[in-house]
């Protein structure tokens, strides 16, 4: 039995819990690292972990966004239309 998608009405999107503490986390992240700004002094380390967490962040969001607009109530629409 595959199963049934739900909406959050609370929330107004389909995304998932495990989603809402990842983007949670993505608030804090960003707003504790002045939206990953780099010192001009920092090291590569440093850099390059910027740059890979501002590009994870973007990356998650867009799937997030994917998953809201197409994929979810294209399920939904399917389910519902299931006998």
């Amino acid at each position: 039995r595959r199963p049934v998608l739900r909406w959050q009405a609370s929330s107004d999107s389909w995304t998932p819990p495990q989603y809402a503490v990842y983007l949670d986390g993505t608030r804090v992240a960003t707003t504790t690292s002045t939206s990953y700004a780099v010192p001009a002094d920092a090291c590569a380390s440093y850099r390059s972990l910027y740059e890979r967490l501002t590009k994870l962040e973007h990356d998650t969001h867009l799937h997030v966004l994917e998953e809201n607009h197409l994929l979810f109530p294209q399920a939904a629409a399917l389910e519902t239309a299931q006998p």
